[in-house]
């Protein structure tokens, strides 16, 4: 995907997600990888929750050799979830 093609179309199947009634949808990316946070907050999704690097470094999960880098985020795209009540705050 490059930029505006790729922001095209995410948003484009996620209108077609709420048009089928899903109610949710979330991404998992890498803490490190700023350019797919923005590109998602860019699509409306907010961080959920942030692993911790005690818990990346429990399940072997290390970025250029250093053990816990490899921590992810969970993103949800806030206009599916607070459509159902399960926004949160």
């Amino acid at each position: 995907m490059n930029g505006l093609t790729g922001q095209a179309d995410v948003a484009q199947q996620i209108q077609g997600l709420m048009r089928a009634g899903v109610d949710g949808l979330y991404v998992h990316i890498m803490a490190a990888n700023s350019a797919a946070r923005k590109f998602y907050e860019g699509q409306g999704f907010v961080m959920e929750a942030e692993e911790g690097a005690n818990v990346a470094a429990a399940r072997g999960h290390c970025l250029d050799g250093v053990s816990g880098a490899g921590r992810t985020l969970l993103l949800r795209d806030a206009r599916l979830c607070s459509r159902s009540g399960q926004a949160r705050t």
